[in-house]
């Protein structure tokens, strides 16, 4: 199986090269902007619970991105 992030061509990082790292991606973006908008438009909720589910979001991208790279 390809690995889902791989170098990219120019600059520094990896990118998605699979249809399964893009939705990786994307469902990570689309639950840290979940989290911004009840942020910004819930005042009854806690701000520790939305800034708490984009940081664990965020980790566990980073975690599936270093386990899904290449060689």
């Amino acid at each position: 199986m390809a690995p889902w992030f791989g170098p990219k061509t120019t600059g520094y990082g990896v990118g998605p090269r699979t249809w399964q790292g893009w939705l990786a991606c994307a469902a990570a973006l689309a639950i840290m902007l979940g989290a911004s908008l009840v942020l910004k438009h819930v005042p009854s909720v806690p701000r520790w619970i939305p800034l708490s589910v984009f940081v664990l979001t965020l980790a566990a991208l980073i975690g599936l991105v270093s386990a899904k790279t290449g060689p």
